[in-house]
């Protein structure tokens, strides 16, 4: 194939290369475009080089048809995709993996869907994932008419957001009020701060998105533009917290930042039982979660008793501050709380519960076969059936939007593929792995249980009911209602 790489001069040189091949989670794309992004220039004049393992063919977004994908995959087969890529896209082929891929949407062309990865994921992740920006928030963008500050105020409309952007000329700012911007400062005229404050009626904003070494971010917090959800602070305020005022508080690693002790409504530090011998234990949770069900299952059939923090998370309980301080930075559930310390994916609080337990094999080979299931589940499995099953179940169909409508088929083949896949490993086998229940069967068990919630035949995989009847009829065995 013909691919394009930078020779390090500031030239672009076409070469020839093989046809790159897809692994287990990746597609092969066609490429019929390719999108031009700063580190693209970055790396054509030598500044940028490619991370370890990277390609060094430029190139971090393309769209284009799937034509040969690995396994996990391939229900995206023949597809017109865009992706983000850490490289490679400027070649007639590149490799994908298939978390980063999207449906081309509906009226856009495959120049324009490839243009469209990258600043997308960006804004997705940090005004929504890790901003929280909720509908009538105040948003502020550095760089309002730049890829990132135009994907915000496009996403701010569609999610009723009030975006205000800072651009360098009055004609960027004309421009980005244009595209819907709800004001636009012209940082080299305007003291930003004070025009942020006079907007919005010097309530601040919810969310700040600025871009990487910006001396300006200091600026926004120290004049309190950014402010915590759920409370607002008077005009002037600093954050200026004294050494005293600092604990800590959870990160979605499980680790730990600075908090303030003097907050409302903090929650109780985890102790110790009688004795000091025995963790007391916390699952926060919502209880039909398959992936909440997996870690009280395991605890269960263990005979470990797990304390219970029920949320809603249809109504926002885990976006709250008071969470995402305390419990998950990330604002998700299941969270397993050990004392003071948290662990945030259900399989790895699985394992956790389950050391020492006949659930985890100790020959070598069948306890990487058990970790290579549990691996598997939330890859290939989980983020399929179990989000067909929430959007089933809780969401309705007649309420999904586009985008959740369009993804519909393609996640129903591969829950099916991912329920054949365990149909033909089972035949002939009672488990898993080995000749026992392990945490391979408990983590699987979850949804697939319940795969019937979002309309998965499962009379169509005899040996699956008859695993399934297995797992039920374990000593201690509890039912996800319990």
């Amino acid at each position: 194939m013909l691919a394009v790489v930078a020779d390090g001069s500031g030239e672009l040189v076409l070469i020839d290369r093989p046809v790159p091949h897809p692994g287990i989670g990746e597609v092969l794309i066609k490429v019929a475009a390719a999108g031009v992004n700063r580190p693209d220039v970055l790396q054509r004049r030598g500044m940028y080089p490619p991370p370890p393992g990277a390609s060094d063919i430029l190139g971090l977004e393309v769209a284009g048809e799937v034509v040969a994908a690995g396994d996990g995959a391939r229900h995206l087969l023949h597809q017109k995709v865009c992706a983000l890529v850490s490289g490679g896209g400027y070649a007639e082929f590149c490799v994908a993996p298939l978390g980063t891929c999207l449906p081309i949407p509906k009226g856009l062309s495959a120049i324009e869907a490839a243009a469209m990865p990258e600043t997308l994921f960006t804004v997705w992740v940090n005004l929504f994932e890790r901003g929280f920006a909720a509908d009538g928030d105040w948003v502020l963008v550095h760089g309002g008419t730049s890829g990132i500050g135009t994907m915000a105020i496009a996403l701010g409309q569609l999610f009723g957001l009030k975006v205000i952007v800072t651009c360098g000329s009055d004609q960027k700012c004309l421009r980005a009020l244009e595209l819907g911007a709800e004001a636009a400062i012209n940082y080299a005229t305007s003291d930003y701060v004070e025009e942020v404050h006079r907007v919005t009626d010097r309530k601040g904003v919810n969310v700040v998105i600025h871009r990487v070494q910006d001396d300006g971010r200091r600026r926004d917090f120290k004049d309190c533009l950014a402010l915590c959800r759920g409370g607002s602070a008077p005009a002037g305020h600093r954050f200026d917290l004294s050494a005293s005022q600092i604990e800590c508080c959870a990160r979605v690693d499980g680790s730990w930042r600075p908090r303030r002790k003097d907050r409302v409504g903090s929650l109780p530090l985890i102790g110790r039982s009688v004795g000091g011998m025995t963790e007391k234990l916390v699952l926060h949770e919502q209880s039909q979660s398959g992936n909440c069900y997996k870690v009280r299952l395991t605890a269960a059939l263990v005979g470990k008793h797990l304390d219970r923090h029920e949320y809603d998370i249809l109504k926002g309980e885990t976006r709250t501050l008071e969470f995402v301080r305390n419990v998950n930075s990330n604002g998700k559930i299941p969270v397993l709380q050990v004392e003071d310390r948290f662990i945030p994916e259900s399989n790895a609080a699985c394992y956790f519960l389950a050391e020492g337990s006949s659930l985890i094999p100790t020959d070598p080979f069948d306890h990487a076969d058990m970790l290579r299931w549990m691996f598997w589940e939330q890859y290939s499995h989980e983020p399929n059936i179990a989000t067909l099953r929430f959007w089933m179940r809780w969401i309705g169909p007649d309420d999904l939007n586009d985008l959740q409508r369009l993804q519909m088929p393609p996640k129903r083949q591969a829950g099916n593929a991912a329920l054949k896949l365990m149909e033909d490993h089972l035949n002939g086998r009672e488990w898993f792995v080995g000749d026992g229940l392990s945490l391979a069967d408990i983590c699987l068990f979850a949804y697939t249980h319940v795969a019937g919630d979002a309309e998965f035949d499962l009379q169509r995989y005899p040996h699956v009911l008859e695993w399934i009847e297995r797992v039920k009829g374990q000593p201690r065995f509890i039912p996800i209602e319990a």
